[in-house]
């Protein structure tokens, strides 16, 4: 099969699986011959059918109700933590299912989170819905990702592909553009922290660490996860866009490398590891990766705050780049494949053309 018929397949079979609500491995999808450009529409294809399909099956379905704060029906658990619980719920206005977060205790602090998450509108960021205090207690509702977390991919499938690396590093810092824009901070960029759907769009949420650029700046209280955070805040300087940055390339380093830059979750331990540079190369971790790429991850690592990409509109520009050239590789790779098969059909035409006249 030539590398043309076996896109055109690849591509028909994408294109019948969305149709059908059929489980479609995305991996596969990245790693084919189809021109980038394809494979974004293929995804947000995906993603419209999936929300049809999600409100048909909210429509059709019985619904089990644990209990009601404010308007929204609670169904089901999925998740809980120190900040509070995260409910399945349906909400009878909107017609549909959305996330429910419920905070344990601190009115101002949940309702400091939605606001932040209702001043951006990205595509790859958390959409929230509303918020408010019923029965005491602090919650907010959001879109409902039906997915798992990047580290539950991690921890079930094992590391990504480079391609797929690739994708993820430049949507995830194309919504830190938004989220810097708005004048946020994230705070707490991690695997745990980003939700991919089933259909490859991944999600940044839970802005509860973060907060004002502004107001950050003045504070040196450690927030965060220690394994996410730079040198220069274990050391004690406040969060800001660059950590931000700086979280995003150890997020990446565990998707292509599998396992995180620094061993210790300690912030003691973790920073003598840092001033040590006890760190792999993630060349060395991933040898048939592109040496281009992890050196963009390895720079967003630098111990040197200025060594790092100066922000996130300019690592979207990167991975843009890279991107771009994995494209023209492919298809200088399908360059002499091309010429091969015109000069054989030139052949097969002067053939019958000779033929012809000698008839």
């Amino acid at each position: 099969m030539s590398t043309e018929e076996k896109t055109k397949t690849i591509l028909d079979q994408a294109i019948r699986a969305i149709a059908d609500g059929e489980p479609l491995d995305w991996r596969n999808v990245d790693d084919s011959p189809l021109p980038s450009a394809h494979v974004e529409s293929l995804r947000l294809l995906d993603d419209i059918a999936g929300v049809f399909r999600t409100n048909s099956e909210e429509a059709l379905a019985s619904r089990e109700v644990l209990f009601r704060w404010g308007g929204l029906d609670a169904e089901a658990l999925l998740g809980r933590g120190s900040y509070g619980e995260v409910y399945r719920a349906f909400d009878p206005w909107l017609g549909r299912h959305v996330a429910l977060k419920l905070f344990q205790s601190g009115i101002g602090g949940g309702l400091d989170e939605a606001r932040r998450l209702a001043r951006v509108r990205h595509r790859n960021v958390l959409a929230v819905y509303g918020c408010g205090v019923h029965d005491e207690r602090a919650g907010l509702w959001s879109e409902l990702i039906h997915g798992r977390t990047l580290a539950a991919c991690v921890a079930d499938d094992g590391a990504f592909s480079a391609e797929e690396t690739l994708r993820i590093g430049r949507d995830l810092a194309s919504a830190l553009v938004a989220v810097h824009a708005a004048g946020i901070v994230h705070g707490d960029v991690k695997a745990e922290n980003v939700m991919r759907e089933s259909g490859g769009r991944v999600v940044l949420m839970d802005f509860g660490a973060g907060g004002d650029a502004r107001l950050l700046a003045t504070r040196r209280l450690i927030h965060g996860t220690p394994r996410y955070l730079p040198p220069e805040v274990l050391d004690g300087a406040p969060l800001g866009t660059g950590s931000d940055i700086y979280a995003l390339g150890v997020l990446l380093f565990l998707l292509l490398g599998g396992r995180h830059p620094y061993a210790s979750t300690d912030p003691h331990a973790l920073r003598e590891e840092q001033r040590r540079n006890e760190r792999p190369s993630l060349q060395a971790l991933c040898p048939d990766a592109d040496a281009r790429l992890c050196e963009l991850i390895e720079r967003c690592l630098a111990a040197d705050p200025s060594q790092r990409p100066g922000s996130a509109s300019s690592l979207v520009a990167d991975f843009s780049d890279l991107r771009h050239v994995a494209d023209d590789e492919r298809i200088a790779r399908r360059k002499p494949l091309i010429a091969l098969l015109c000069a054989a059909a030139a052949i097969v035409i002067a053939v019958c053309a000779s033929f012809l006249l000698h008839v």
